[in-house]
């Protein structure tokens, strides 16, 4: 490439040539470069997308949060669908991403079609921009259960909407007539809102209803709406706007016999309001008002009120029965309002009270909880619009993945701060060798609130250190159960496994004062100690699973060996009994269980295990069997349900000896026979091919 000899030298006719060459040279290298630039860009972006996290989320939890943005936004299954092929497949696979559709045009009705055959089973939510779009639905009336439309066509003719639940008018102009809302176009009707007027005069011809448990009106000016003679017995829910201007009080008077939950939000300046309502069983009130409008009490008859949504502090004495109470005034207010409620005799049944302030502003609301909790049961909440991600999907996460919920904490400071309010989401924990017991115990039991812990221990070791902090721990799962000391207690464990085959637990230790609440116990191997005494006072166990251990791992005990004369174990509210034999040697089984109550007994056995007989012997009174082979039918006197393991040649034989005249196990069913598929010398397992044999029948 040329190169410049002298900077400040005025350049020659040769010297422009080779400048303008050289200049061109250098601008498409530049733009070669850009463009390697971009390129470069592009694949850094798909590599950082490529490993993100959120791909290897499996279809459990990807699913419900598709179900979740479909339930926010109508528009969120298609944009999910554009991602990326899993996620099309997920959310195609998903029916209750599919439910909320909206037709804005004539042209998109087929969007129902789509939608319909991608939600399945679940019926839709329609939201329509036009009038003249509901005729349109016909074809798709069976799949429909809510609609929002600005009005009404004048005349419904044959149109039926046979599952519709929900109906909403949401045009301020509407003129709606009882005959457009009749029971032979909405039969299943249960909700109606109508934004705009309901026009039939009170003396109009009655129309048969739909059967509305809930309703809402718009009382813009003095007129009577027929739809509340009609409906009076029926509504149980009943919310009521009142938008217009003054409105003359001529005692007009509806009673409400059912009504237990009224609603009522005043938009307008005048004193009096044109209805009277009679609510002999209302429960719940709800008082609303928009800014400038006067907050006093609306509804007159109060005394059987025991919810109550209110606005007003001075008219709080008119509620004598209210038990829940939700205050929504302005944060100055809110003092004077704790300082009055504090007097038990203004609301003496007062339980809960919750303040809903604006999170717009900077209220102290901790200091009012300090100040006020040993008097009262208070809780404050925000009013804002921000959309998160519900608490039950972060829960699910939790259950899947201990790790989740401290993954989901380093994302964000909003994710942070969801999941730390939920305590279910800090309820599984996994501790390994080495690690420090008494801070993530801490950690955890800060979090969890009053839920309780199921924890996972990797390794022996931390059990002693976990005892410190027994109270609080439902499920524990170790490999193998060590205590030094005798004197510990979980007051809480419901749930203990014990899952290394080679493991050792002490009877002695498994008494009413280790586990007094232990309901469910799983044991990988019982073995004993010659000198150790077993206990008469065992837990209330509700379920026993014990893997009967291999023999080639029972080698490597020389210091266990098995009692040589079987120990009794009474279980006497043990209800299900499950055994996993993995050896043959089952002469050295060192314990007799009673079990007066047992209704469920599973035994399991490995391929290589030839024992086929019923190892627990205490089973007259079984009722569900679970067996992987072929028992003695005469000894299932009282098996009502049985699942068996069978060959082919073993299925004739069950169904003809059931089957036959005096047949066995006279009290049966029901009969599921799962089927082994032999080749040669290995067992190759084919499809579950069960076979239902019902007692009614067979003659």
């Amino acid at each position: 490439m040329w190169t410049l000899s002298d900077i400040n030298a005025l350049p020659t006719e040769s010297d422009l040539v080779h400048a303008r060459k050289a200049i061109s040279a250098l601008e498409e290298e530049l733009n070669l470069a850009e463009l390697r630039v971009e390129k470069l860009k592009e694949e850094l972006k798909t590599l950082r997308i490529w490993i993100t996290p959120i791909r290897r989320l499996p279809f459990d939890i990807l699913s419900p949060i598709f179900t979740l943005c479909g339930e926010m936004d109508r528009k969120s299954p298609v944009s999910i669908s554009a991602v990326c092929r899993a996620w099309r497949e997920t959310v195609v696979n998903t029916p209750g991403a599919w439910f909320l559709v909206q037709v804005k045009s004539q042209k998109n009705t087929n969007l129902f079609g789509v939608y319909l055959a991608r939600c399945r089973q679940r019926l839709l939510h329609a939201t329509l921009q036009q009038v003249f779009q509901i005729p349109k639905l016909a074809p798709y009336a069976h799949g429909i259960q809510c609609i929002q439309v600005p009005d009404l066509q004048a005349s419904m003719e044959d149109l039926c909407f046979p599952y519709l639940k929900s109906l909403r008018i949401s045009s301020e102009a509407s003129q709606i007539r009882l005959t457009q809302i009749a029971a032979t176009h909405f039969p299943s009707m249960r909700h109606l809102q109508v934004a705009g007027t309901v026009v039939d005069q009170w003396d109009a011809p009655s129309v048969d209803l739909p059967p509305i448990d809930s309703l809402t009106l718009t009382f813009r000016s003095n007129h009577q709406p027929r739809i509340l003679r009609d409906l009076c017995k029926k509504p149980i829910f009943l919310a009521i706007y009142f938008t217009g201007g003054l409105y003359n009080h001529a005692g007009f008077q509806v009673h409400l016999p059912k009504v237990r939950c009224l609603k009522l939000i005043r938009y307008t300046t005048g004193v009096f309001l044109p209805i009277t309502l009679v609510t002999p069983i209302l429960e719940t009130y709800i008082q609303q008002h928009s800014f400038r409008t006067s907050s006093s009490l609306i509804h007159r008859k109060v005394d059987t009120i025991t919810h109550l949504w209110f606005s007003d502090i001075s008219s709080l004495g008119a509620f004598p029965m209210v038990r829940v109470l939700q205050l929504s005034i302005p944060a100055y207010e809110q003092p004077q309002a704790l300082r009055k409620l504090e007097d038990q005799n203004i609301l003496p049944n007062l339980e809960p009270i919750e303040f809903v302030v604006d999170s717009r502003y900077d209220v102290p609301t901790d200091d009012w909880v300090k100040q006020h909790r040993p008097k009262l049961n208070l809780i404050v909440s925000e009013r804002k619009s921000t959309i998160i991600l519900p608490a039950y999907v972060f829960a699910i996460c939790a259950e899947m993945d201990w790790k989740c919920s401290l993954v989901i904490s380093a994302v964000c400071r909003k994710w942070r701060d969801s999941i730390l309010g939920i305590p279910k989401a800090w309820t599984a924990v996994l501790i390994d060798y080495g690690d420090n017991v008494d801070f993530i115990a801490d950690s955890y039991y800060r979090r969890r609130g009053q839920s309780l812990l199921h924890v996972r221990l990797l390794d022996r070791e931390p059990l002693q250190a976990l005892s410190r902090h027994a109270r609080g721990i439902q499920c524990i799962s170790v490999p193998e159960w060590y205590m030094e000391r005798e004197d510990f207690q979980f007051p809480d464990l419901t749930c203990l496994r014990i899952t290394k085959c080679t493991s050792v637990i002490w009877l002695s230790q498994v008494t009413t004062a280790q586990f007094p609440a232990l309901w469910h116990l799983h044991l990988a191997e019982i073995r004993l100690y010659p000198s150790v005494d077993i206990p008469t006072d065992f837990p209330p166990l509700h379920t026993l699973t014990v893997v009967v251990g291999k023999d080639r791992q029972l080698i490597r005990m020389e210091d266990f060996v098995p009692l040589r004369q079987k120990v009794t174990i009474t279980l006497g509210k043990l209800q299900c009994l499950r055994f996993a034999l993995c050896t043959s040697n089952v002469d050295a089984w060192p314990v007799e269980l009673i079990t007066p109550r047992l209704v469920t007994y599973v035994q399991e056995g490995q391929a290589f295990t030839p024992y086929r007989g019923v190892f627990h012997q205490n089973i007259r009174d079984v009722t569900h069997f679970r067996l992987g082979f072929v028992p003695a039918l005469g000894t299932l006197r009282a098996a009502q349900k049985l699942q068996l393991l069978v060959t082919l040649d073993q299925c004739a034989y069950v169904i003809h000896t059931l089957t036959k005249a005096g047949r066995d196990c006279p009290e049966l069913k029901l009969l599921e026979l799962c089927i082994i598929y032999r080749s040669g010398l290995s067992h190759v397992y084919g499809q579950m091919d069960p076979k239902v044999w019902d007692q009614g029948g067979i003659p």
